[in-house]
């Protein structure tokens, strides 16, 4: 049986190598090939505008087409949040077209379709980036009706940090926001899924990260099955495509 393919649009470099682990024990055979688009080791506001740029995206898509991707993924929250919701689905529209139509998504899109197949609509945020990245974040959210209550930053000034974050960081910056809303951890670079993976058994609430968004939506766009443990609270759960009808 042939695999089923995924082309993954990366910030800055590879990201981590918890995305291969979520495709080797999909329900079927899943290829990831991730093509790194034109950015920069940096969380600065005017690093995150020039990542957020569709003339990169389309340029890494076109680089993948020739591969026959099923679905295209964006894998970056902060440069697909960093000009807002229209620009978001704006990104997504220009990789479809690239793709030529083939299904897309983005990770700030993920966490939408996540918290909305949750029912969830207020969360806090445990945020890698520097303040006012997580303040675009929070602002992002709020333009799909999720209220933000409480938001760390923790100062990443660019992936390389953010990769070097481990699960008592996260629980941390967690106690410390003393919330009981669902916590988003947003950066692809994070090795989220594994912090997720320690954290979740002794949480009071879901935590959600960027690569089990990111891949349970595109897995969800083309029916490849989603029960899997990496998926925690997503495991088996439907996308609503409530951002494919915005």
């Amino acid at each position: 049986m042939s695999a089923r393919r995924v082309g993954v649009l990366a910030p800055h470099r590879e990201l981590p190598g918890e995305l291969e682990d979520v495709a080797a024990a999909a329900e079927e055979r899943v290829a990831l090939w991730e093509v790194v688009t034109a950015s920069s080791d940096d969380h600065s506001m005017e690093a995150l505008l020039a990542t957020s740029e569709l003339s990169a995206l389309v340029a890494g898509v076109e680089r993948m087409r020739r591969w026959r991707p099923e679905v295209v993924v964006w894998c970056c929250t902060s440069g697909s949040f960093v000009r807002g919701r229209a620009h978001a689905l704006s990104q997504i529209a220009a990789i479809e077209a690239a793709a030529a139509g083939v299904p897309a998504t983005s990770t700030s899109l993920a966490f939408v379709e996540a918290l909305a197949a949750l029912d969830v609509d207020e969360v806090a945020i445990v945020g890698p980036y520097p303040a006012d990245a997580v303040d675009a974040f929070a602002a992002y959210l709020g333009e799909w009706g999720i209220a933000v209550r409480d938001a760390v930053p923790l100062g990443c000034v660019g992936p390389t940090v953010s990769e070097q974050l481990d699960a008592a960081d996260v629980e941390r910056a967690i106690v410390a926001l003393g919330s009981d809303v669902a916590v988003l951890l947003p950066d692809t670079a994070v090795w989220g899924i594994e912090i997720l993976t320690e954290l979740a058994p002794r949480l009071p609430m879901p935590l959600l990260v960027a690569n089990q968004v990111t891949l349970w939506h595109a897995f969800d766009l083309i029916g490849i099955g989603t029960g899997l443990p990496a998926f925690d609270a997503l495991a088996g759960v439907t996308a609503p495509g409530v951002t494919r009808s915005a």
